[in-house]
C-alpha cells in the first residue's frame, strides 16, 4: 500500500511540476511576442499580450511599454485605466505626473491640476523622495510646481539643505 501512495504521490507531483513548467513557458512565450510585436511597431498586437501579462505582472519594464504600445495607438481611455491602476500601486511620483500630462492632452487641466496639487500636498520629510518628485516635475516642463515642490520640501524638512543644489 506504501509503495501505491509514493508512486501515487510522485506521479501527482510530476504532473504538477509538468503542468507549472507549461504555464511558466506559455507566459514566457507571450512575453517574447509581446516584446516581438512591440520592436516591429505592430502595436495592437503587443497591446493584446501585454494587457494579458499585465494582470500577473505590475513590473516597470512591462509596465512602460504597455503604457507606450496604447499611447501609440492614441487609446486614451485605457492609457487612463492603466495609470489610474499602475498609480494606486506605486508611489512614483512620475507615473502621476504621466496621468497629469494625459490629462492634459486630453484638455482636462483641471483634473491635472488636481493631481500636481495631490502629489506636491502628499510630500513628505525625505530628501530624496523630494528630489524625485521636482526631477519628475521638470522632466514634464512643470517649473511652478517644481518650485512649489521645493518650498514645500524645505518647509517639511525645516532646512533647506538637502535642497540646496536643487535651488
Amino acid at each position: 500500500m506504501s509503495k501505491h501512495c509514493s508512486a501515487s504521490y510522485l506521479l501527482s507531483l510530476l504532473f504538477g511540476l509538468l503542468l507549472s513548467s507549461q504555464l511558466v513557458y506559455g507566459q514566457l512565450n507571450d512575453y517574447q511576442l509581446a516584446q516581438h510585436y512591440y520592436n516591429m511597431g505592430e502595436f495592437e498586437k503587443a497591446v493584446s499580450y501585454y494587457e494579458k501579462l499585465y494582470k500577473n505582472d505590475q513590473s516597470e519594464a512591462l509596465f512602460n511599454n504597455y503604457y507606450n504600445s496604447l499611447n501609440n495607438l492614441n487609446q486614451q481611455k485605457e492609457l487612463e485605466k492603466l495609470l489610474c491602476k499602475h498609480t494606486s500601486s506605486s508611489n512614483n511620483p512620475e507615473h502621476y505626473m504621466m496621468l497629469g500630462q494625459l490629462y492634459e492632452q486630453s484638455n482636462e487641466s483641471s483634473k491635472a491640476d488636481k493631481i500636481y496639487k495631490t502629489i506636491i500636498d502628499q510630500l513628505v520629510a525625505n530628501p530624496s523622495s523630494i528630489i524625485n518628485t521636482f526631477n519628475a516635475f521638470r522632466k514634464y516642463n512643470k517649473t511652478e510646481q517644481s518650485y512649489q515642490t521645493l518650498l514645500k520640501g524645505r518647509s517639511l524638512l525645516k532646512t533647506a539643505y538637502p535642497l540646496n543644489f536643487q535651488f
